[in-house]
Order: structure tokens, then sequence, then C-alpha cells
């Protein structure tokens, strides 16, 4: 397993992963592909790819694609369910459901991390539901709940301490 910058080609599998990441309680009806990704407060996440401080990670071996975590700047005009302002990336990311609880999302977060630390990125931010089980991954890593939106809660992760 390894992990790669993603490319062009892989926007397929990252329209695939954005459509993972949103999160369906246990007992509520799955929703369909379709409905997903052609909501505005959805696919504002990929859509126009490519933009300044877009940037993404695939884990994958043997050519298989598992997960894919990604971040993005969004500004007060226009933004996603984790948006703290307009110089915090915010954090996507999905795995398999074939491949969870084997240490790839930790990988992907690890990756992201660095990235977003190594582009001098003060802080971070993700969104995702308290029943989600992802939400353990998260605060290991250092997120904290700052708010909430609809049913997300909002989570920041400091980076850089500013004195």
């Amino acid at each position: 397993m390894h992990i790669r910058r993603a490319t062009a080609d892989d926007m397929d599998f990252l329209w695939e992963m954005l459509y993972l990441s949103v999160f369906v309680p246990v007992g509520s009806p799955p929703l369909s592909k379709k409905e997903v990704l052609d909501a505005p407060d959805i696919n504002l996440y990929l859509t126009n790819w490519g933009r300044s401080g877009d940037v993404a990670f695939i884990v994958e071996e043997n050519a298989e694609l598992f997960g894919a975590a990604w971040m993005r700047m969004f500004t007060n005009h226009e933004h996603g369910y984790g948006y703290v302002d307009d110089r915090t990336p915010e954090i996507i990311m999905a795995v398999l459901s074939s491949h969870r609880n084997q240490g790839i999302g930790s990988s992907l977060m690890s990756s992201i991390l660095k990235y977003a630390t190594d582009q001098k990125y003060r802080q971070v931010s993700l969104s995702v539901d308290p029943a989600n089980k992802a939400l353990n991954l998260y605060e290991r890593f250092g997120f904290a709940k700052i708010g909430e939106c609809d049913t997300s809660w909002t989570m920041l992760k400091t980076l850089y301490d500013c004195m």
C-alpha cells in the first residue's frame, strides 16, 4: 500500500469517494449517488477541481484504489460544512468500506496533515456527524469540535500556534 498525490486521471475515483464521505445514519435509507453528487452543498467539494489550494492523496496497491483525502479552500460566499474562514482548508476523506479499520484512514490523515503543515497552513478543518465512527480518528489526530452545522460538527486542528 502506498499513498500518492492524485492526478486528473483520478477524478472519477475522487467523486466516488465524495459520495462515500456522506454519512448516512444506521437505519436511514441509502441515498442515491446521483442525489448526493447533484446536491450543490456536496458537489462543491470537487466541482472545478484544480483551483489554488486543491490537493488530494490516494491510497493504492497494485493499481487498486482504496481511499482518498483531499483539502480545499473555501470562501464565506461558497463553503462546505466544515468552513472556518477563508484561510483554513477543509479536509474531506473516505475509505472504501471493504478496507476500513486497516489503518488507511490514519495514513491518509497523516499525509494530508503533513502536506498542510509543509504548506504553512495555520490550521485545518473538517465536518463529521458525531455518530460517524471516523470521529474517533479525527479526535486521535487532535481535531476538536468548534461548532455545529446542521447535524454535523465542525472540527478544527491547529498546526501552528501564533504567538
